[in-house]
């Protein structure tokens, strides 16, 4: 659950307390929901404190990097910790969505000459025509290897 769904669950539990008024005069069964509801408000706390301290150790030079990658991403260095932790893909810095965004493009232009090469060489197939020009698919092989180059360099 998320941050602002457990503060309205925390609101609603506390307005329902309110209405049972003086625990002295509840019934057994009363007594019994009144426990399971404060039960659930601790329950809620713990998990919206903030007070647990983690520390962990790391050179100079990565504390600083995180602290540009973060920075970057436009989070604090804590939030961006356990953003990374807790998600699939931790935040991009932006020279990473840039290369990213580049990456793209050039792969929808190779896809383009791919499906194009191909629609041609089924076309040439049913019709007996000639097949695409060698030279166009070396182009888009060569095209491909590049940015295959591209992207292991920067992983």
């Amino acid at each position: 659950m998320d941050t602002k769904s457990l503060k309205k669950e925390l609101r609603e539990l506390r307005k329902i307390i309110k209405k049972f008024g003086s625990p002295e005069l509840l019934s057994a069964n009363e007594i019994n929901e009144f426990d399971s509801i404060q039960t659930r408000i601790r329950e809620l706390m713990n998990e919206l404190v903030n007070d647990k301290k983690i520390t962990i150790l790391v050179s100079y030079n990565k504390r600083e990097r995180l602290k540009r990658i973060s920075a970057a991403a436009d989070k604090t260095l804590n939030a961006f910790l356990l953003t990374s932790a807790f998600k699939k893909r931790p935040p991009l810095d932006s020279d990473s969505a840039k290369f990213l965004t580049d990456i793209r493009q050039e792969l929808r232009a190779v896809g383009n000459n791919l499906n194009q090469i191909a629609t041609a060489t089924n076309a040439s197939r049913r019709s007996n025509s000639q097949a695409p020009n060698e030279i166009f698919i070396t182009e888009t092989l060569k095209d491909v290897r590049e940015l295959i180059e591209k992207i292991n360099g920067e992983i």
